[in-house]
């Protein structure tokens, strides 16, 4: 078996007594430079349509870069995610987001390393709901202030069962126990998902909640960007 790996030095580099960081020898990056090409060609050749339509979502949401593959499907996406979580923040609202699987991990992720305080203690109010079990979810929706209560529904299909059936439990409760009008609740409602096609984009538009694109070419795993 040839050996392709890049080895890391982890001695520390001494020039004149003073310790330089650890090093990468020259010859182990020779060595996989051909390698390093490849792969570098193939990451672009997955642009545009293919697995890793992903990255050019960055340059969606502004017409600054100009007309991407996704048209202006997310031109505005960014000005009503802002508004959100301005009224989040000053409100001291709560913010739950369901999902299962890719559509839940990489917002967990998100939020663990940016502020992990907000989803973790007894102070937290971001939740991550990624699990169907009757016990767990009867405890974390002890939780819940009806009141103070958003909500972001993630599924690329629109078809997920575990996250339809959970979002239809929270609905419930939302409708029966808050204060609010229910034109108020649906405001706090985001759904996250293909917008062309699946029972969630024709929940939203049915219930007038707020739509959030999530076209078909873009994985569930990647839904959080």
């Amino acid at each position: 078996m040839i050996d392709r790996a890049l080895h890391f030095d982890s001695r520390l580099a001494v020039h004149d007594g003073t310790p330089r960081g650890a090093l990468f020898a020259p010859e182990a990056f020779r060595s996989v430079q051909r390698e390093v090409v490849d792969a570098s060609e193939q990451v672009e050749n997955g642009r545009g349509s293919g697995p890793l339509a992903f990255l050019d979502l960055p340059y969606a949401y502004s017409r600054e870069h100009g007309t991407t593959m996704f048209a202006d499907a997310f031109w505005q996406t960014l000005d009503v995610i802002d508004a959100a979580a301005r009224q989040i923040r000053e409100t001291n609202a709560q913010f739950v987001h369901l999902g299962i699987g890719g559509s839940a991990l990489g917002a967990l992720a998100l939020v663990s390393a940016l502020a992990a305080k907000a989803v973790m203690g007894r102070q937290r109010f971001v939740y991550v709901v990624d699990n169907v079990d009757p016990d767990g979810l009867f405890d974390t929706f002890q939780e819940f202030d009806p009141n103070r209560l958003y909500a972001n529904v993630v599924s690329k299909s629109g078809g997920t069962v575990e996250t339809i059936a959970t979002f239809a439990i929270l609905w419930e409760k939302l409708r029966t126990e808050s204060r609010l009008p229910v034109e108020e609740l649906r405001r706090r409602i985001f759904v996250t998902t293909n917008p062309e096609s699946g029972a969630l984009a024709a929940l939203a538009r049915n219930e007038r909640f707020r739509l959030l694109p999530l076209p078909d070419v873009v994985h569930g795993r990647f839904s959080v960007f």
